[in-house]
């Protein structure tokens, strides 16, 4: 109940300083540049899926239908659960653990977007590390690292939101144009 009640509490303090700054004026928008909000948890992995389930999921759903909708970062790789949320009416698009196969993503991903951030990494730091059976640094468990063999297999089926972050320009352009010269790009 304590639980419970503290999700509660963080959702409406949540809604509240949205509608504050927007009477203040405020353009808000996702980090992907969209209306509504991002929900991108870090602790996902090391909670259970019926925790997500009771705690997590209902106070998302009560932030996003406030707030227009919500972008999820998916990071969890339960397929029980990744049908339950791709099913939610005020998700627009989510980003994808790296252990869920594409082939379910694409699957269950409906008319909702598949966002795939590409991070710049350096492998001498960011790398996963397990811990008690427990991947640590999700971030570097997206599917990112793939992005042209994902933007393959989801692009004939799937809207996409690609971001591509290198530490050169020049990798940036190299990347796109391969993905561009693919046969996915009308």
């Amino acid at each position: 109940d304590e639980v419970q009640q503290l999700f509660d509490k963080m959702a409406d303090l949540y809604i509240a300083t949205r509608i504050e700054l927007l009477v203040s004026g405020c353009r808000l928008v996702n980090v992907q540049g969209f209306p509504g909000i991002t929900c991108s948890d870090l602790q996902l992995p090391s909670i259970s899926p019926d925790m997500i389930r009771r705690f997590v999921l209902p106070c998302y759903a009560k932030v996003a239908r406030a707030c227009g909708g919500a972008f999820i970062g998916f990071d969890s790789c339960d397929i029980g659960l990744l049908e339950e949320v791709m099913a939610q009416d005020w998700l627009f698009g989510c980003s994808f653990d790296k252990r869920l196969p594409l082939s379910e993503i694409r699957r269950t991903l409906g008319l909702k977007i598949f966002i795939l951030p590409y991070y710049a990494y350096d492998d001498r730091l960011d790398r996963p590390t397990v811990r008690d059976g427990i991947y640590w640094n999700p971030i570097v468990q997206c599917h990112s690292r793939d992005a042209e063999a994902v933007y393959r297999e989801m692009a004939p089926h799937a809207n996409m939101v690609i971001t591509i972050e290198r530490p050169r320009l020049q990798e940036v352009v190299a990347v796109r144009q391969r993905m561009s010269d693919s046969p996915h790009t009308e």
